[in-house]
Formats: C-alpha cells, structure tokens, sequence
C-alpha cells in the first residue's frame, strides 16, 4: 500500500513538473512573439 502511494506521488510530482515546464515554455514564446514584434532591428534581420 505505501509502495502505491509512493508511486501516485512520484506520477503527481512528475506531471506537476511536466505541466510547469509547459508553462514556462508557453511564457517564453509569447515573450518571444512580444519582442518580436516590437523589436524592429530583430524584425529586420528575420
């Protein structure tokens, strides 16, 4: 019973990572996309 509980915590901790990094990812790319398009020296080198 303690060996199950052990392995939904480690799945929980594992997707908990897993959707964090999602989410860092996703902010980076819409900061990525911010720069982008107000950036017009990096506009111009695209």
């Amino acid at each position: 019973m303690i060996a199950v509980q052990n392995n939904i915590m480690m799945l929980t901790i594992l997707l908990f990572e897993f959707w964090s990094i999602e989410n860092r990812w996703s902010v980076y790319r819409s900061a990525d996309a911010f720069f982008v398009e107000f950036n017009p020296c990096q506009k111009s080198q695209l």
